[in-house]
């Protein structure tokens, strides 16, 4: 894992327990000991030299190269030299061959949370691991939650060292502002963004005045007007999907109407023939393990079939227009010239995965909240006119996208911190929709009949980068739960659901209901 450093300095006190845990990662054991302990001294080149020798995992270099002494300079990556540390003696640890290969557990006697660091920052929450998948299957929004209350911009050091904003009013400040805060050097964490040669940016990254010439070109399509043209095509596929369930049996609810029902729209939108709409799900997956920290080389073979798929129906649309937005696109130009192939092609990738994922985990984590929360389903069947705002809370709630990045284009203070010129910015927006200062003490709380009229959660986003698609997965969702709430008013979990293991993706991949009459 990597180290957060947390809020305003404190006096240096008496150490007592903590756990430090080091997971073994997939990446390169020298990239890890290099970036964890590089000025580590004087154990740098004996770990550098270990970790370069495989098949040891990165557990198995510090027992075989550290006599743990002084964990809380481990714990601090080596990155900020302690001001202050107790002069107390702490035994080493044995780390023998039947510790768990996957994480290790270094048991010190220190309290990570009193330190003082070198710049007035304070040693790292161990818990919080954004770049972590496994991080957000855990009680990441208990973390997160102290996180708010201690330092609410700490600086994280992992896969790739950011800061971390927390806060609702920093997330909104931030991206309004994309002249300091850059969308254009990568928007995912974690990960090396790298893209082949010829492949333009998406509209994501993109900053104004270019982003906005290019949101004009599909804006059109997704005002709340448009939408509402949709609306009878959106139920049709819905009580389509519905009547296919059988009553009085175990269903699994994502792939019977969370996965179908968003898949099918978008390509409707996009134009795409009803015939090739199951191949869509299995590249948008894809879209999202790799995003996700999950890519692979079958994830890339189902990208690069994506982008062929989407090359012959621009270049058919090109020889026969329709009344589609692939068609839109081919034709369309910014500043009089017209879109070049690769742009269209990145274009209706990006309008299939934002179309698609953030509306299949609206409905099935609003799905998954109503079952838990019976209480709330009792008030939306008492009360049918509450499930538009129940919409939004689900939004905030469940929050489907954990989190975006900006890179700072300037140095720059936010809450008292210096930011440098090319440090990375974590938007996590699932915190920002649990702020107390916000949404009160009880944050944490689903509730259908919570004001969302005069706050506003982050869910799609804010600012230049608000999400184009948020009226249509708005609508989605509406008719979603109309049609299955008068269809099948009760219905339960028949087991536990199996979440997405995702640093960027908040998703349900199973959800077994148990749906009766």
């Amino acid at each position: 894992m990597g180290s957060a450093k947390m809020g305003a300095s404190q006096p240096t006190r008496h150490l007592t327990p903590c756990v430090l845990a080091l997971d073994h990662v997939a990446e390169s054991l020298e990239d890890r000991a290099r970036r964890i302990y590089g000025r580590f001294e004087p154990y740098r080149e004996r770990i550098i030299a270990r970790a370069a020798k495989p098949p040891a995992t990165f557990a198995k270099v510090l027992a075989d190269t550290i006599e743990v002494k002084n964990p809380p300079i481990l714990a601090a990556g080596g990155s900020r030299r302690l001001r202050a540390l107790s002069r107390s003696a702490i035994p080493s640890v044995p780390l023998g061959a039947s510790a768990p290969p996957a994480r290790v557990a270094l048991m010190a006697q220190a309290d990570l949370s009193s330190f003082q660091l070198e710049n007035g920052l304070q040693a790292q929450d161990p818990e919080f691991a954004p770049d972590e998948a496994s991080f957000f299957l855990g009680d990441p929004n208990g973390v997160m939650r102290r996180l708010r209350q201690a330092d609410p911009l700490p600086w994280y050091e992992g896969s790739e060292n950011a800061w971390c904003v927390l806060k609702h009013a920093d997330v909104m400040a931030i991206s309004r502002n994309p002249a300091t805060y850059t969308s254009t050097k990568g928007i995912l964490f974690g990960q090396e963004q790298i893209r082949p040669p010829g492949i333009p940016p998406t509209i994501l990254e993109m900053d104004p005045p270019v982003h906005n010439l290019h949101r004009k070109l599909v804006i059109g399509s997704f005002t709340p007007h448009a939408t509402a043209q949709l609306e009878s095509m959106v139920r049709q596929i819905t009580r389509e999907c519905i009547e296919a369930i059988e009553p009085g049996r175990i269903t699994d609810f994502v792939e019977s109407i969370a996965v179908p029902v968003p898949i099918y729209v978008i390509a409707e939108v996009l134009g795409v023939p009803r015939s090739d709409r199951p191949r869509f799900k299995t590249w948008s997956d894809s879209m999202v393990e790799a995003s996700g920290g999950r890519r692979t080389a079958e994830t890339d073979a189902c990208l690069g079939e994506m982008f062929g798929y989407f090359a012959a129906v621009l270049a058919e649309r090109r020889r026969a227009p329709k009344d589609d937005l692939v068609s839109k696109l081919a034709f369309a130009e910014v500043e009089g010239e017209r879109l070049s192939d690769p742009a269209i092609l990145m274009f209706c990738i990006t309008l299939l995965s934002a179309g698609n994922e953030t509306t299949r985990n609206l409905i099935s984590g609003g799905s998954l909240l109503l079952a838990r929360h019976a209480e709330e389903r009792n008030r939306l069947l008492a009360e049918p006119a509450l499930l538009p705002n129940a919409i939004e809370e689900m939004l905030r709630w469940w929050t489907p996208v954990r989190s975006f990045a900006r890179r700072a284009t300037c140095n720059v203070t936010l809450r008292g911190k210096q930011l440098r010129e090319g440090d990375l910015v974590l938007l996590l927006y699932a915190s920002a929709n649990r702020d107390e200062e916000i949404w009160g003490d009880d944050s944490d709380r689903f509730d259908v009949g919570r004001d969302h009229r005069r706050l506003r959660h982050l869910a799609f986003g804010f600012g230049e980068h608000l999400c184009l698609g948020a009226p249509l997965a708005r609508l989605e969702a509406r008719v979603v739960f109309e049609e299955l709430l008068a269809r099948f008013p009760r219905f339960e979990l028949a087991g536990e659901p199996e979440l997405l293991e995702s640093r960027l993706i908040n998703g349900v991949e199973r959800l077994p209901i148990a749906i009766d009459r």
